[in-house]
């Protein structure tokens, strides 16, 4: 048996495919179509779901694509939740730490996505240059 393709799923991606948006790239449909399939598992830190209710609290996506996404998610083997946890903490910490810069230029949220990734040595779906 095959093991499955892992992916980390940045806000953006996620949400464009929740919404049909265009600016998806056809590599992260693709990739987010197979967890949806069950062919693939795409982990969605919970900080996503943060930025995500944030978009939706400031009218930016619809408030039914996040209640959809939640039910859907249940009954889909092909996503799951990665909590921010002291596992992921302790990540973020040494990446700041091995950083040639005193301060990398990423967010929190970014960092949390990003040592989540790199704690499940998966894939990160994500447009943003500075993640990649």
């Amino acid at each position: 048996m095959t093991s499955q393709e892992v992916f980390v799923c940045d806000t953006h991606p996620l949400v464009w495919f929740l919404t049909d948006n265009p600016k998806l790239s056809l590599t992260a449909a693709e990739s987010l179509k197979r967890a949806q399939a069950g062919d693939a598992i795409a982990y969605v830190p919970t900080i996503v779901l943060s930025e995500f209710l944030s978009l939706a609290t400031r009218d930016r996506v619809p408030w039914e694509r996040l209640f959809e996404f939640l039910l859907r998610l249940g009954g889909t083997q092909g996503f799951s939740f990665a909590d921010l946890d002291l596992e992921v903490f302790s990540r973020m910490m040494y990446i700041v730490m091995a950083s040639p810069q005193p301060r990398p230029d990423l967010e929190l949220h970014d960092l949390s996505i990003l040592a989540t990734a790199l704690l499940l040595s998966a894939k990160l779906i994500t447009r943003d240059r500075k993640l990649r």
